[in-house]
């Protein structure tokens, strides 16, 4: 009976079961297993259960907390531990976890979140701890820490699918954070500020996949093997000429070309295992987009970003709302500026360019890894 509330753990010497017994008026013939039983699942009088439970320590505190949280009984959890008055210096790393647990049930996501930090600090280290902690992290808006966190458990956790799990959801609350920040600059009309945030905190998603998520194999580039394409599709004239058109092609040359539309990562990074070489068409670097490149690029693949416009050159690109028919309103256009740096950091990830006239290779050419490129014009 005491298996519940014990977990596996003897008796707890310092507990007074006989005195418990007149206080609380029970009979003590019953035995001390159910003057102990009543405490943790029936007494509500909190000053009696804080007078007998404190001389058997912490550990009880915690194991009694534990029990009454899993009964739903949070209320009672929270004031116990305020009126058992132990120095926060000598609670447990399972203590701060109650704690968190009592504040995330209160609503109270702040207290929440640092009571859960302190558990993790102090020893909680199975990965429930750790994704609560990020859980709240997120709920309290703070993706930055919650990178912090994760950073902090990657020897422990790294090629966990659930630790990688984890990465992809907060890089991707991430890149939503700097994206508001980004379109809050360009309401106000700067759209060089803008491009700072979003260029910035895609050297942070970078970095932070980079580290955080397992090596691929190194396989190489494979001479046969397909050419695999991320591309965006929703354009019907761009992916007549740029997609369609090179299937046909690569297709009568005896190349397989597989083709995944932009959203599809998991599976554009599926198809990269024996494969020649990667495509990226008209894509921006959102966190997935990154991973695909980052992915491809590790495992020693060759990368062509192609284009066929000058999206990612702030000079060029959008041109003014009022040249646009019908004319843009200023919310549409902001989006399409929003995307230039976008589009600039995709180029900037991949080895080569492939362009559809000279005019744009020239353009494109410098912002690749290898300075180099080559010209698919449309059919």
């Amino acid at each position: 009976r005491l298996e519940p509330m014990l977990a596996g753990k003897p008796f707890p010497a310092a507990f007074d079961w006989q005195g418990y017994c007149a206080a609380a008026g029970l009979d003590p013939s019953r035995g001390r297993a159910a003057a102990l039983a009543w405490l943790f699942e029936d007494d509500h009088d909190l000053p009696r259960v804080v007078r007998f439970g404190r001389p058997a320590g912490a550990g009880f505190l915690r194991d009694l907390c534990a029990f009454r949280i899993n009964r739903g009984d949070h209320d009672f959890a929270a004031e116990l531990i305020r009126e058992w008055a132990l120095p926060e210096a000598a609670w447990s790393g399972e203590l701060w976890r109650q704690a968190a647990a009592i504040a995330s049930t209160a609503g109270d996501s702040a207290r929440a979140l640092e009571a859960q930090a302190k558990a993790v600090s102090l020893g909680c280290k199975d990965f429930s701890a750790l994704d609560q902690l990020v859980a709240l992290a997120l709920v309290n808006n703070a993706p930055e820490k919650a990178i912090g966190y994760l950073e902090a458990a990657v020897e422990d956790w790294r090629g966990d699918t659930r630790f990688a799990g984890r990465v992809i959801e907060v890089v991707d609350r991430f890149f939503e954070s700097l994206s508001a920040k980004a379109h809050h600059e360009l309401r106000g009309g700067s759209s060089e500020q803008a491009d700072t945030i979003i260029t910035a905190g895609l050297d942070r998603i970078c970095s932070t996949l980079d580290r955080l998520m397992a090596d691929p194999a190194r396989l190489g580039s494979t001479h046969d093997g397909p050419v695999v394409m991320l591309a965006h599709r929703e354009l019907r004239q761009c992916n007549h000429y740029r997609v369609e058109q090179k299937v046909e092609w690569f297709k009568a040359a005896g190349i397989d070309l597989r083709v995944h539309d932009e959203g599809d990562v998991d599976g554009f990074i599926a198809d990269l295992v024996g494969a020649h070489s990667a495509i990226f068409y008209r894509v921006q670097a959102t966190p997935g987009v990154v991973r695909a490149i980052l992915t491809a690029r590790k495992m020693g693949l060759p990368t062509f970003y192609e284009i066929d416009d000058l999206l990612f050159d702030p000079s060029a690109y959008p041109p003014p709302a009022e040249s646009f028919t019908p004319r843009l309103s200023p919310q549409v256009h902001r989006g399409l500026r929003f995307a230039v740096p976008l589009f600039r950091y995709a180029l900037t990830m991949c080895d080569q360019a492939i362009a559809s006239t000279e005019t744009l290779l020239r353009a494109m050419v410098p912002l690749t890894v290898q300075k180099s490129g080559l010209v698919i014009r449309n059919g």
